[in-house]
């Protein structure tokens, strides 16, 4: 059974439940169609945030969503905060301005690391300048448990952080008949994908980085602890021998990198592989000889090429 929309709005702790992202990290074919569909001005990237937001005088209202690809949560909300933002953009004029913006956290982790984001999707609200200058004090966090997970509960946000009246009316959309001859075509999709080793060995690369590149997952006991459990799973059960293996070797280096009972690791956990070295101007994981080999079930390699997605062919980082 599918889960409902509602159970898969909850938040998303960057720590909790990361194995969904070994699956796949691309969206789905119609997720795919949604990327050319942004709303212009929206989506940030670490070189244009900080420009965005010095162009805007500097009492502007802005509402600002980190979120990250692989979160299902997000993904859930999406269509929620495209809403908010297409609703903002459309005030009409003499209304009150506000400013909706976002920013992937799979893309730049540093960025959300600098704003201190804890958990996904996180959304604040605040001036231009406060946001510029990272004053966090004087943000207004998106409180889940006081409003509702949609775009009528993001204006309730909106209106009574900004002490202004803001009337947001649902649309609602017609079902759309489905085109003769289409019935269970997105069934024969599904049941045609095949995960391949380099799908899951190359997600798992992804995930790791993303761990590895944010203080925030690896600044606690608790979060030293929530990375062993991790890594303790991969090094048992893990289906590619080549980040098998490289799970139990960062486990036996975590003794001394980041020994426990320590908040913080003594050195750069960037340094540590999980599936092998990486090359290649996509950054993703490319394993030595040997671990090919493993990965493949044989004695030797038959090529020394970049990993490349399969099931999850297309698949960017900018894409939700």
């Amino acid at each position: 059974m599918m889960p409902s929309r509602n159970s898969m709005l909850c938040r998303c702790p960057p720590l909790r439940g990361l194995l969904v992202l070994v699956f796949c990290l691309a969206s789905v074919p119609a997720q795919a169609q949604e990327a050319g569909k942004h709303l212009q001005g929206l989506d940030m990237t670490k070189a244009t945030l900080n420009a965005t937001l010095a162009a805007l005088p500097g009492d502007a209202r802005v509402l600002m969503e980190f979120y990250a690809t692989w979160c299902p949560a997000c993904r859930a909300f999406k269509p929620e905060y495209d809403k908010v933002a297409r609703f903002l953009q459309t005030l009409p004029a003499g209304s009150i301005k506000i400013t909706a913006l976002r920013l992937d956290c799979a893309v730049d982790p540093d960025v959300c690391s600098t704003y201190q984001v804890a958990a996904y999707p996180t959304m604040y609200a605040a001036t231009a300048a406060d946001l510029l200058a990272v004053k966090i004090d004087k943000f207004q966090k998106f409180d889940y448990g006081k409003y509702t997970r949609n775009a009528l509960g993001v204006v309730k946000f909106l209106s009574e952080t900004f002490k202004t009246q803001l009337t947001y009316n649902e649309q609602k959309e017609e079902p759309k008949p489905i085109p003769d001859g289409a019935k269970g075509e997105t069934k024969v999709v599904a049941a045609d994908l095949q995960w391949t080793v380099a799908d899951v060995q190359l997600a798992t690369q992804q995930l790791f980085d993303s761990i590895t590149a944010q203080e925030l997952l690896h600044n606690t006991a608790p979060k030293r602890q929530a990375l062993v459990d991790l890594l303790t799973v991969w090094a048992a059960t893990h289906p590619v021998p080549a980040c098998k293996s490289g799970s139990s070797d960062v486990l036996t280096s975590l003794t001394s990198i980041w020994p426990a009972g320590k908040d913080k690791p003594a050195s750069d956990l960037k340094n540590l592989h999980i599936c092998g070295e990486c090359s290649g101007e996509s950054g993703l994981c490319s394993p030595n000889e040997s671990s090919a080999a493993a990965a493949a079930g044989s004695s030797s390699s038959s090529s020394g090429s970049d990993l490349s997605w399969v099931a999850c062919k297309g698949s960017k980082p900018e894409q939700r």
